[in-house]
C-alpha cells in the first residue's frame, strides 16, 4: 500500500502547479482504496453467510450422488455436474452442508438428507478426496480463482494500463471471467482518462516544442561542421548521418502525430533554411521554430 501512494504521487507530480492532487487527492485515494479492501475481507464474508443462512436460499430435497470425475446434485429445479476442480471446499454450517465453487457460487445440503451422522462424515471426506485427487491438495491455488483484488493496480496511472490488458486477456482466455474483463477494461479506461485530463494536447505540444527547440540548436551545429569538413553545406540532412549517424533530423513535434517527419531544411545557394513546421504542422506559418543562434552572422542559416 504504501508502494501505491508513493507511485500516485510520484506520477502526479509530473505535472507543475497540481499541489493538491500530488499530496492529497492520490493519497487519499490511495487510503480510500486500501480501507475498500480491508472491509472486503469482512462483509463480503459476512453477506455470504447471510445469503446461505436464509431459509429461502435453501433447497429442501437434495439427491446427492458421488461419482468418480463428479458430484452430480439434483434438486426440484433441475440436475447440476460439479466437477471436482470447481469445488473450493466443503464444511459444517450448523445443520448443512456447505459446498463453494470456484465461480462463487454454493451448495446448501441439509444434513437431514443423510441417515446419520456417519453418512455425513462419509460423505465430506469423499467430496475431499475427489478434491484432493484432482488438485492433489485441498487448498486453492490463487491461480485457480480471477485475481480481482489486482484490478486496484489499476488505479495506478499508466502500471494500471498495463495490468488491465493482463487482466483482459486472462479473463477472455485463461478464466472466462466476465467481471475480471470489465474490471481490465475499467484499468485501462482509466489510465487513458488520467492522462488525457492530466497532460493534455496543449501542455503535450509545449513539451514537444522544447524537445525540437534544443535538436534544432543541436542540428545547426552539425550543419556547419559537416561544411568546414566537406567545404559547402549538405543537400540533404540525410547527409549529414554519413558521418554521424547520432544526428537527430526527424521532428518529434510531428511524429507525435503518427508522421515521420523530418525537420524542413532548404538549400539557398550557399545558405540555407532550417526549421520546424511546429505545432499546427504547417511550414512557413507564425508558429514555426528556428534554431537560437546568438550571431546569425557567423553561419549560413536564413531566418
Amino acid at each position: 500500500m504504501f508502494i501505491f501512494l508513493l507511485l500516485s504521487i510520484q506520477v502526479g507530480g509530473f505535472e507543475e502547479g497540481k499541489a493538491f492532487e500530488i499530496f492529497i487527492l492520490y493519497p487519499l485515494c490511495g487510503l480510500i482504496l486500501y480501507a475498500l479492501y480491508l472491509s472486503m475481507r469482512f462483509w463480503i464474508p459476512f453477506i455470504k453467510f447471510k445469503k446461505i443462512m436464509d431459509p429461502k436460499t435453501l433447497i429442501a430435497s437434495y439427491k446427492v450422488y458421488n461419482n468418480v470425475d463428479n458430484l452430480k446434485i439434483e434438486t426440484i429445479t433441475g440436475q447440476k455436474v460439479i466437477f471436482w476442480r470447481k469445488i473450493i471446499n466443503i464444511k459444517k454450517v450448523k445443520t448443512h452442508l456447505v459446498i463453494s465453487l470456484l465461480d462463487n457460487s454454493t451448495y446448501i445440503i441439509p444434513e437431514s438428507q443423510f441417515d446419520d451422522e456417519t453418512a455425513i462424515n462419509d460423505f465430506v471426506q469423499s467430496v475431499k478426496n475427489g478434491i484432493i485427487k484432482t488438485r492433489g491438495t485441498l487448498s486453492v491455488s490463487i491461480f485457480l480463482r480471477p485475481p480481482y483484488l489486482l484490478g486496484l493496480i489499476c488505479f495506478i496511472p499508466l502500471l494500471g494500463l498495463i495490468v488491465g490488458i493482463v487482466l483482459v486477456l486472462f479473463g477472455i482466455f485463461h478464466y472466462r471471467d466476465k467481471l475480471l474483463v470489465l474490471i481490465g477494461c475499467l484499468g485501462v479506461i482509466f489510465t487513458i482518462g488520467y492522462y488525457k485530463y492530466t497532460f493534455p494536447d496543449s501542455e503535450r505540444d509545449k513539451q514537444f516544442a522544447k524537445i525540437s527547440q534544443m535538436q534544432l540548436n543541436s542540428l545547426i551545429k552539425d550543419i556547419e561542421y559537416y561544411k568546414l569538413q566537406n567545404g559547402n553545406y549538405p543537400n540533404k540532412l540525410e547527409q549529414l548521418q554519413n558521418s554521424n549517424s547520432m544526428v537527430i533530423i526527424y521532428d518529434p513535434l510531428q511524429s507525435k502525430n503518427g508522421k515521420s517527419s523530418k525537420y524542413n531544411y532548404i538549400l539557398v545557394g550557399d545558405r540555407y533554411k532550417l526549421f520546424s513546421s511546429g505545432i499546427d504542422g504547417i511550414a512557413n506559418t507564425k508558429d514555426d521554430i528556428s534554431p537560437e543562434v546568438e550571431d546569425i552572422s557567423k553561419v549560413g542559416l536564413i531566418k
